[in-house]
């Protein structure tokens, strides 16, 4: 996965550009299963700082969850 993070230009930084994907993107790949609950979901977000989270069942991404969607969810059920 390549994040905002990974390409740079926040902040007046200058943009990762001229690189290959291999060179930024992440390696480590953060995920969660379909099964996962919404506030586990939530706790590796936050655990780990990003913004979203791959869905992965049997080695295949079946979805990605944001934070967009986490506040979505939160704000729909409080009304």
């Amino acid at each position: 996965i390549i994040s905002e993070r990974d390409l740079g230009g926040k902040n007046g930084e200058p943009m990762r550009t001229g690189r290959k994907v291999a060179d930024l993107m992440t390696h480590s790949l953060v995920s969660a299963t379909s099964e996962t609950s919404l506030h586990e979901a939530a706790e590796l977000m936050r655990g780990h700082t990003i913004g979203c989270l791959p869905i992965m069942d049997a080695g295949h991404l079946k979805g990605i969850i944001t934070t967009t969607d986490l506040l979505k969810i939160i704000a729909g059920s409080s009304e």
